[in-house]
């Protein structure tokens, strides 16, 4: 109860600056979070993972930048330095100093939510409520929402070089609750890499709710980094909506961080729709990650395809539930779903159940998981020939996982994350 009086005054705080539409939108998110209160193991979706260490933070609404980063602090961190086009928010605000907004190409609108009009927050409002009603923490960051952005592509428009969009983290015991929209639009095309980090080493909560709108024959290639702090939480719930003949491919890398949950749900609601959902999980100490992932196939001919892969070492907990609903109507459905755990650690434990439900009857789907240690035999060959003991453990586990990073389209960027992911695997 005292948490819920915690987050109950940040609420009340937050909601004074609040136009009548909008503070009844907090208000639906508030009541939601009151009958619902935080997820607990009872419940089907959150059974293996808890929510009680996340309870225990007193954190308080994070209000924007309250130290003062140069570029070079922040370079260091990115995957890309020397992005053409650059968004960084500091503490949930966009850093103009840090950011190459006056770069964006025309076609590419960004709008954050701080500097939204009141009828602009109502509309962004209004499209993120349905989301914010999934369970307890997308209606407390529906209640306690005050950063975010909305990004546009117009039709046709193609963005030629990547948007690194950077979330970095300065205060300690902080909460960040931003609610995103973006549109790529009819024809258009637009590849946005996500960054999540943090200068502290105290707790913290990332909490976004995010709705991703892909319509006729758009393209959105999506890479997101969890780059999180060793006492970071980090939860994330997305939509994505897919019209006639888009493409969406995301590539998910869970990196670090003490807590995570991401759920992904992708409705492929117009023909011709192909989605393509990509993850990597490294669990170390006693961390945990959890992916939920849903792909929707509401009509016919339509393709999907799905491979995680998780690292677990130490303690640590990793978990993973994917499912794949075919609607009656979806015929000549294909879809493949995959997930494979290697690990490391007789203390680490895995999580993992596939799941298909099919109502038509004219599909190609599959699905499968497995769970094992390193394959003895190729490292014994590889140690015969002359290599390292660690060293042919640490070629094996980076082979396992650099299979997710060799499906990113893009070869410069497939090669910047490989090399990232190397480096990440310190085993």
């Amino acid at each position: 109860m005292e948490v819920i009086n915690h987050y109950q005054e940040q609420y009340q705080a937050v909601s004074e600056r609040d136009n009548p539409i909008v503070k009844a939108y907090r208000q639906k998110a508030w009541e939601k979070f009151n009958a619902l209160n935080f997820p607990t193991l009872k419940m089907e979706d959150w059974k293996y993972t808890s929510t009680v260490a996340l309870q225990k933070l007193p954190l308080s609404l994070a209000m924007g930048q309250q130290v003062v980063i140069s570029q070079d602090q922040v370079n260091t961190h990115l995957l890309l330095p020397k992005a053409k086009y650059k968004i960084v928010t500091v503490d949930g605000i966009i850093n103009n100093e840090l950011s190459t907004l006056d770069q964006l190409p025309d076609g590419v609108a960004i709008l954050e939510y701080s500097a939204m009009s009141p009828l602009e927050q109502e509309e962004h409002q209004k499209r993120l409520a349905p989301l914010h009603h999934q369970d307890g923490l997308t209606a407390l960051n529906g209640a306690l929402v005050n950063q975010g952005f909305s990004l546009k592509i117009d039709d046709q428009c193609e963005v030629t070089d990547a948007i690194l969009l950077v979330h970095l983290v300065t205060q300690p015991m902080s909460g960040h609750f931003a609610g995103q929209f973006i549109k790529v639009g009819k024809g258009a095309k637009l590849t946005l890499i996500e960054q999540f980090m943090s200068l502290t080493q105290e707790p913290y909560l990332n909490s976004t709710v995010q709705l991703y709108a892909i319509e006729d024959n758009a393209s959105f290639n999506y890479i997101k980094l969890q780059q999180e702090a060793e006492q970071g939480f980090h939860f994330s719930y997305t939509a994505i909506h897919q019209l006639q003949e888009s493409y969406f491919h995301g590539s998910y890398f869970a990196l670090s961080g003490q807590w995570a949950r991401n759920t992904i749900t992708n409705q492929l609601m117009g023909v011709g729709a192909q989605a393509t959902i990509n993850g990597m999980y490294h669990i170390t100490h006693k961390s945990l990650q959890d992916f939920h992932t849903l792909i929707h196939h509401q009509v016919p001919d339509c393709t999907s395809s799905e491979l995680f892969k998780g690292v677990l070492d130490g303690a640590g907990r990793a978990v993973f539930n994917g499912r794949i609903l075919v609607d009656q109507d979806a015929q000549r459905t294909q879809s493949q779903q995959t997930n494979h755990n290697l690990i490391l650690s007789d203390q680490a434990e895995v999580d993992t159940k596939p799941q298909l439900e099919i109502f038509a009857d004219d599909v190609k789907c599959s699905h499968g998981t497995t769970i094992g240690q390193i394959n003895e035999e190729q490292w014994f060959y590889l140690c015969a020939r002359g290599i390292d003991k660690d060293a042919a453990k640490k070629m094996l586990v980076e082979g396992f996982v650099l299979e997710v990073a060799h499906q990113i389209n893009d070869v410069d960027l497939r090669l910047t994350v490989e090399t990232l992911l190397r480096e990440n695997m310190n085993v």
